[in-house]
């Protein structure tokens, strides 16, 4: 090949180009860097958002990555080409050269749910969970693609020997510049729109919200997790019955085991932040507390004021106000009409999870053809039918398939409507998980999956993702938007994974039409609990004579509560169980007290 790209050859020569071995420019000490760049909003240079370095550990590391051991490309891949169909001077501006023929692609790009499926590789090589794992959106990172798999990194180097030119593969919008991507990187397969999360519009009420700023991908551990608070699902890199193990980058961490365990139990959303945004009421969190005592109730209606060790209700503004207020206002709120997961009743499951029945909800109504987008109404769900509806975004971007939105726009930007007859077999799967697993003693414990060997379901998902696996419910949806495929585990076997069994099953998991745990965690909110305070508790007596005869009985009914105040007033109520000083309170706890007491007629027993 000469200089300026031009091939020295008589117009009578027919030959194959063979490539082996591969150099890439920009390969560096056998790394791999990608840098992408984003434009703030009223900002005209672009900024640096993510770096994302690929390591092949080895000088073939890349080739064999692409090419496979000892693996050759030639082109054409049979007969013979004239090169002087090819044949452009070498003092022809490049931008001038019209006989040029592109014969391969060297690419590096997010995974997509329909890789690995057809041997073609158009979509990737490598059958992935992208919207679950190994996604794109990190800020950083650098995995060791050789020792580690190249089927854990978020992204994937792709050589690709051209048939057809590259109309097929090169497709963008010239407007927006989005090409294809989410289910494929194909204009026969891919999607240009898709969101994974959402920016909150208003302030959060449930920790599965927390997902939206992406704890699981700006961690500096790998792997990577998408959706990983209130989800449960293990990881394909990670032994299932260790939170935490070492691999070739270092410490490999579950953050979706980890988070659910530090979060849950330990936090709530008092419903108290300020909504002075954009879209938000105008309300401070003093205004808030002050309407709050006069018995207005906050976003979450279940949340109630109670006034600890006898203090004033008016001191309530004054507390929120204080900048440490976050350690103390859970002494100040309870919960009304909280539900117990530990409950094996389906009548009260089917309830809970069909309770959202929102007839003013919005959604960010698109229009592709002259790139806007308006607010409109969603279609009210039907109550009379008991349908109920369940987003991962706050405002969706497309109405659902069912209300006749487009079946794919539906999936990856809308919300879903499940029917009584859903909500029935749910409630029935999820009973049959709380039998199996229960009793659980703490929230972490139900929403986490068991440590375990990889053979048992138990460590493999949550309590509630394998009632919803069980159901069933989510294949007719992502069937309709062809958003992925059945990966099966015969696939992924050389694919150096420690959880084989958690890198097969759907390449869409995790996706916004694909109902998850975390869903179902953002109905319950902090409605969950995994114990009662109140309790019935009904006592018998009675008195015999010297034959042993009952000459009299009588049966009462207390009711008892459990405050946020200790037994012992010497350690307030925000103290933690850790701090206390009194040994009374380290041995009793929290104060129990007698809310009623009767004595019941022989009727009422």
């Amino acid at each position: 090949m000469g200089r300026g790209g031009c091939i020295g050859a008589r117009a009578t020569d027919e030959f194959s180009v063979k490539f082996a071995p591969l150099s890439v420019p920009g390969l560096s000490n056998n790394k791999f860097t990608i840098e992408i760049f984003a434009k703030p909003a009223g900002s005209g240079s672009q900024t640096s958002s993510a770096v994302i370095e690929m390591d092949y550990e080895n000088p073939t590391g890349l080739q064999n990555a692409l090419l496979g051991n000892g693996g050759t490309i030639t082109y054409p891949k049979s007969g013979t080409i004239n090169t002087m169909a090819m044949h452009s001077h070498c003092t022809t501006p490049i931008k001038s050269i019209v006989t040029s023929k592109p014969f391969a692609i060297v690419s590096a790009q997010a995974k997509v749910t329909l890789g690995g499926q057809l041997a073609d590789g158009e979509d990737g090589k490598l059958a992935t969970k992208p919207w679950c794992f190994g996604h794109g959106l990190i800020g950083a990172a650098s995995q060791k693609m050789v020792s580690e798999g190249l089927a854990s990194g978020a992204h994937e180097f792709a050589f690709q020997q051209l048939d057809n030119g590259t109309i097929n593969l090169l497709q963008f919008d010239p407007k927006t510049g989005r090409g294809n991507s989410i289910t494929g990187q194909t204009g026969n397969t891919g999607l240009k729109f898709g969101a994974m999360y959402d920016i909150p519009l208003s302030p959060l009420q449930t920790l599965a919200s927390l997902n939206g700023a992406n704890p699981g991908g700006s961690s500096g551990y790998l792997p990577r997790f998408a959706q990983p608070i209130g989800n449960s699902w293990a990881h394909p890199m990670l032994d299932p019955g260790k939170p935490t193990s070492t691999g070739a980058s270092g410490a490999l961490l579950d953050h979706s085991f980890l988070l659910n365990l530090a979060l849950y139990d330990h936090f709530y959303f008092s419903g108290l932040a300020d909504q002075t945004g954009p879209f938000g009421t105008g309300k401070t969190t003093t205004s808030l507390a002050a309407s709050f005592i006069t018995g207005t109730p906050l976003v979450e209606p279940r949340l109630a004021l109670y006034t600890p060790d006898g203090k004033a209700s008016s001191m309530f503004s004054t507390e929120v106000a204080a900048t440490d207020a976050y350690s103390r206002v859970a002494s100040w709120q309870v919960m009304k009409g909280a539900f117990n997961i530990n409950s094996t009743s389906v009548a009260a499951w089917k309830a809970m999870l069909g309770s959202i029945h929102d007839s003013q909800s919005i959604f960010n109504k698109i229009d592709k053809t002259n790139k806007t987008s308006v607010f409109a109404n969603l279609t009210p769900t039907d109550i009379t039918k008991n349908d109920a509806r369940i987003s991962r975004f706050r405002l969706p971007a497309s109405e659902s398939e069912k209300n006749g939105g487009d079946s794919s726009d539906a999936y990856w930007l809308g919300a879903r409507e499940y029917s009584d007859a859903d909500l029935q077999l749910l409630a029935e799967k999820i009973v049959e998980q709380v039998r199996a697993r229960g009793p659980f003693l703490s929230m972490s414990e139900f929403v986490n999956r068991r440590l375990g060997p990889a053979s048992d379901e138990k460590a493999q998902r949550g309590a509630l993702q394998q009632a919803i696996d069980n159901s069933n419910l989510n294949a007719n949806l992502a069937a309709g938007a062809n958003a992925g495929f059945a990966i099966p585990e015969a696939a992924v076997a050389n694919y150096k994974y420690t959880n084989a069994k958690a890198g097969a099953g759907p390449s869409h998991q995790g996706a916004p039409g694909y109902l998850s745990q975390a869903d179902l965690l953002n109905v319950l909110g902090n409605a969950a609990t995994p114990r009662s305070d109140t309790f019935t508790i009904r006592g018998y007596g009675e008195a015999r004579d010297a034959s042993n005869k009952v000459i009299a009985s009588t049966t009462c009914e207390a009711t008892i509560q459990r405050t946020v105040e200790y037994i012992d007033p010497a350690d307030k109520p925000e103290i933690n169980p850790t701090a206390l000083t009194s040994n009374t309170n380290k041995i009793f706890g929290r104060r129990f007290n007698l809310i009623s007491f009767r004595w019941l007629a022989p009727g009422e027993i």
